[in-house]
């Protein structure tokens, strides 16, 4: 076998290195040094917190199994959103661990990052597929900075595991074009790092893209079985979390996320017209406003397949895009019918991520049409062409981004918006008929040189700093004083009164003006309350009639029942100063008002407050309190059953004087244990099912990938 040659080296570093950068200014504004704006919505409100909390456990020295901050406790390991074991998040960590928290900016360079190998990945590909340098590049800038990823930029995970989508797309070409099963590693590579990277949705995606792809390869029957095989070994690579999150599957509350059909006609208008809805950062967003933009070169690559009768080359995009959509369409209901039947997949299949496909079919797309424009037969020269060309896509982009640094509100919205994609389109052509045409090097050089900045502005000005994924500031500025990223306080809270709550680490706290409570997991403390998809069922059981559900994962506690707050161990509501049930907490006599009460939030104490286990048979103590370790000293007379205040799951394990002891259920949600009269040592533990044996299984099938990588590389020419 013929090592690579050192063009091919050289044009990939090349490549590889110039998109880095190109990534970097693509998000300039939201990185250093600039970072004047922030990512919103998910990322800073759901994922932070996640990420922070497994930073700070791991940072105490204790592995976080257990998340003691939201409804009571609920499986962390387990927990597939919070990508606890998704290597690029173990680097994340290894980068702050001299910080007392996680800095949000790293977070935010870590989307940048996969947005940048999502280019990478996807030019190699097609690259590949021995398509053209520049087809391949605009191929990759088509996906990696679509209007999808970047509405999806605020799900950290979907931001990680789309970008792996393309890297199995490339293993399957491979193993279609030499015959061999070796270049699959990049499917079960691909499949496992999109299923740690902790959202299931685009797992499911991926596997979809996959199986459609390898059906469309001709002449290999073997390959459609072959790719779901490597697909399947993929979960062994995943056992680490796949087995922890089997068993916060079997206690979660049942939500099924597949049903809600093809987004609307008008929320498709953003594919070809990207300022349909207005979204410049100060407009107020709408309902169901999505951003599916796919770029200018996307609309010249459809316009010259169809001028061209081309389709067979653009087959394999059309039946990728046209696959995904069938399946979310659903004909006579037979998906929705055979997913309730395969539980957990009833819960990890959505329509609007299937939506994945559409990227990727348009890169495929773009690739493989101007691979065809530019290898066509031109007319003769016009240098007055070329710089007509020159002149209006420089006029042109140089437009577009002026009105972006002013903040888009020139950009015209509705259906005058089509007007800006059509000048657009008509710059674009410009370029490419000169290009195709042109023979003196230094003019095609500036002439693909702006074709490439024509179509990462048309992106970017359209895509960042905008009201779907940018809000105005720094997270680690705004929150340089607060315990999330190292500092003492809880911010708009006065600093007694967090050092209060600190203090009572066996009680809970509560606030009615924000049911999600995510933020706790920055801060130590925990609520019975909370927004995450793990809610577990018998938590709801436990709670009807009991509080007020405002969605199915949120609820208040009326500070006129006590008994709730009293059942659940919480000593302090939070409440902001003035509103509604700040005046109710003020009023009640079975509440407190914290002082100094000078902060934002103002603080209640619960007169009545338990903490979260009960011994009334006896005096008790308390030696140790962790989220994954309950430690207790029990004396008594008679004896009694011992009540902890805590979910109870299958990994939780109990010991009396060191051994077992058998835990029952405490009304619904929690948990209880018999102790004889007399002193005793009692500790509760919790290990998350599954966790070590999957790890295990995960290292032996990592060990067999690396062998399978290396025996393909070894065997492999590239293209």
């Amino acid at each position: 076998m013929m090592p690579a040659s050192k063009e091919w080296w050289t044009e990939r570093r090349i490549v590889a290195l110039s998109s880095l950068v190109a990534t970097w200014l693509f998000f300039i504004e939201y990185l250093p040094p600039l970072r004047r704006v922030h990512f919103i919505w998910d990322i800073d409100g759901f994922h932070y917190p996640l990420l922070n909390y497994a930073f700070r456990s791991l940072k105490a020295g204790r592995f976080p199994e257990w998340d003691s901050a939201i409804y009571c406790g609920v499986g962390f390991a387990g927990n597939i959103q919070a990508g606890l074991f998704y290597p690029f998040n173990w680097l994340l960590f290894a980068v702050n661990w001299p910080r007392g928290g996680l800095s949000f900016m790293s977070i935010q360079i870590l989307v940048a990052l996969h947005f940048w190998l999502a280019f990478l990945f996807t030019y190699l590909w097609l690259r590949d597929r021995g398509l053209r340098s520049l087809a391949a590049i605009c191929g990759g800038a088509s996906f990696a900075f679509s209007g999808f990823l970047l509405n999806e930029a605020q799900h950290l995970g979907a931001t990680c595991g789309i970008v792996w989508i393309p890297l199995a797309l490339w293993g399957i070409d491979q193993a279609s074009r030499s015959g061999s099963w070796r270049p699959l590693w990049k499917v079960v590579a691909a499949a496992a790092l999109c299923f740690l990277a902790g959202f299931p949705f685009i797992w499911v995606a991926l596997c979809l893209c996959a199986l459609i792809y390898a059906l469309m390869l001709r002449g290999r029957r073997w390959l459609a079985p072959a790719t779901v095989a490597a697909l399947a070994l993929s979960l062994a690579v995943s056992m680490v979390q796949v087995l922890p999150a089997a068993e916060a599957a079997s206690m979660k509350n049942h939500r099924g996320s597949f049903g809600a059909g093809l987004p609307a006609l008008r929320q498709y208008s953003t594919l070809f017209m990207p300022n349909y809805f207005d979204s410049a950062r100060n407009v107020p967003p709408g309902i169901d406003e999505p951003y599916l933009y796919l770029g200018v070169a996307v609309l010249f690559a459809a316009g010259w397949l169809l001028w061209r009768r081309g389709l067979r080359a653009a087959a394999p995009a059309l039946v990728l895009a046209a696959g995904c959509h069938l399946i979310m369409l659903d004909p006579f209901g037979a998906v929705a019918a055979a997913l309730h039947r395969l539980p957990p997949l009833d819960q990890m299949v959505r329509e609007w991520n299937l939506l994945a496909c559409l990227p990727l079919a348009a890169a495929l797309l773009v690739g493989v049409a101007l691979d065809d424009f530019l290898s066509r037969p031109a007319g003769a020269a016009r240098p007055f062409l070329a710089l007509v060309a020159l002149a209006c896509a420089c006029a042109w982009t140089l437009r577009q981004l002026l009105v972006w640094l002013a903040g888009g509100h020139a950009f015209l919205s509705g259906w005058a918006s089509l007007a800006e994609t059509a000048v657009a389109l008509v710059s674009l052509s410009l370029v490419l008929f000169s290009l195709r045409a042109e023979t003196r090097p230094r003019w095609r050089a500036a002439l693909a040189a702006i074709l490439l900045l024509l179509v990462w502005t048309d992106l970017k000005v359209y895509g960042t700093n905008r009201r779907f994924d940018a809000a105005l500031g720094s997270i680690d500025r705004i929150y340089r004083a607060d315990a999330r990223t190292g500092g003492r306080g809880w911010t708009g809270m006065d600093l007694l009164d967090y050092q209060r709550i600190l203090a009572a680490p066996t009680f809970r706290v509560v606030e009615n003006d924000n049911t999600t409570l995510k933020d706790v997991r920055h801060y130590g403390v925990a609520t019975p309350q909370g927004s995450d998809p793990m809610l577990p069922e018998r938590y709801v059981k436990e709670l009807e009639g009991s509080v007020n559900f405002d969605s199915d994962r949120t609820f208040r506690l009326d500070p006129a029942n006590p008994s709730v707050f009293e059942r659940l161990g919480v000593r302090y509501v939070m409440s902001i100063r003035g509103g509604p049930h700040y005046q109710a907490l003020l009023s009640s006599p079975r509440f407190r008002l914290l002082e100094p009460s000078k902060a934002f939030d103002a603080v209640f104490e619960f007169l009545e407050a338990k903490p979260a286990y009960r011994w009334p048979a006896g005096k008790v103590q308390v030696t140790r309190w962790i989220p994954e370790r309950r430690e207790f000293v029990l004396d008594s007379a008679a004896g009694g059953d011992f009540v902890l205040i805590e979910q109870f799951y299958p990994g939780w394990r109990a010991f009396l004087d060191g051994r077992p002891a058998p835990i029952r259920p405490y009304s619904h949600a929690f948990q209880q244990v018999s102790a004889p009269a007399g002193p005793h040592r009692l500790h509760f533990e919790y290990r998350a099912r599954g966790l070590r044996l999957g790890a295990f299984i995960s290292l032996v099938s990592c060990l067999g990938l690396l062998a399978a990588i290396k025996l393909s590389v070894t065997r492999s020419v590239p293209g």
